[in-house]
């Protein structure tokens, strides 16, 4: 955490420090870079998810296609250090809600733990099916399907990628390189 202790005694100096840093284009610019950051994260997330593979893709990838970054905008009343208004925006990635209507699933995959039902069905793509093919995909069928089908009981549990820390981690590292960078322009600029 990162903890900045700020003590003016005059006013006015403050007040100064205030609109320098309103009208200041480091302010823009780092909200841009936050944006930035965001898109870069979600994408960050999708291609820990895709490295993460261990069957063939089925084309749906409907985790990945629910995962975006999104940038809310607006003014907080209620005053920051003296301020009465002062603009805000946030970057989230990945909406809840979203993510558990388009792929329920994206929890059990980031930390694991769920052991899946038992079903019918088979490995490959059927010429002829396999009753467990590592790497292979599993097409589910019903017990009175025409296809030929086996019983599947899974013993282990799903092994979580952790995309969420993974990504997480990234953007920290990340984001303190980019405070240094619009740190060392913002006192760069107080200077002249």
């Amino acid at each position: 955490m990162i903890k900045i202790t700020v003590d003016f005694k005059d006013a006015k100096k403050f007040d100064q420090l205030i609109r320098y840093i309103e009208n200041n284009a480091v302010y823009e610019q780092a909200q841009t870079s936050m944006i930035a950051l965001g898109h870069k994260t979600a994408e960050n997330m999708k291609d820990i998810i895709n490295s993460s593979r261990k069957r063939p893709s089925t084309g749906t990838n409907k985790l990945e296609r629910s995962i975006e970054s999104t940038t809310t905008l607006g003014i907080s009343h209620g005053g920051f250090l003296g301020m009465k208004d002062m603009n805000t925006f946030e970057v989230g990635i990945g909406e809840i809600a979203k993510m558990t209507r388009e792929a329920p699933y994206w929890e059990v995959l980031d930390v694991g733990g769920y052991v899946p039902p038992a079903n019918f069905g088979f490995f490959g793509n059927g010429e002829p099916p396999k009753t467990g093919a590592s790497g292979q995909a599993w097409v589910h069928t019903a017990k009175d399907s025409y296809l030929p089908s086996f019983y599947m009981k899974p013993k282990s549990p799903i092994q979580g990628i952790d995309y969420v820390g993974k990504s997480l981690k990234k953007l920290r590292e990340d984001l303190d390189e980019e405070v240094k960078r619009l740190g060392a322009k913002f006192i760069e600029g107080m200077g002249k």
